[in-house]
């Protein structure tokens, strides 16, 4: 896992772990506002839930490895 401590591709002096932790965060806060405006506007349904919970568990996955690797 070396790899993770090459200089990042964001253009920024962080890693590349840095650089995908932060892209992956953003990807899943985009995620959960789109639901939470789907449940605003009462447009959320039972197709569109499967994909919601995919990412807060994808999300949920991603902090727990990087606080896990941490320890």
């Amino acid at each position: 896992m070396d790899w993770l401590r090459d200089p990042g591709f964001l253009g920024t002096h962080a890693t590349t772990g840095a650089d995908l932790s932060q892209l992956m965060a953003t990807l899943f806060t985009v995620l959960f506002v789109l639901g939470w405006l789907q449940a605003r506007k009462r447009k959320a349904d039972a197709r569109r839930r499967g994909g919601r919970l995919d990412s807060y568990w994808a999300g949920l996955q991603l902090w727990c490895s990087g606080y896990f690797s941490r320890a």
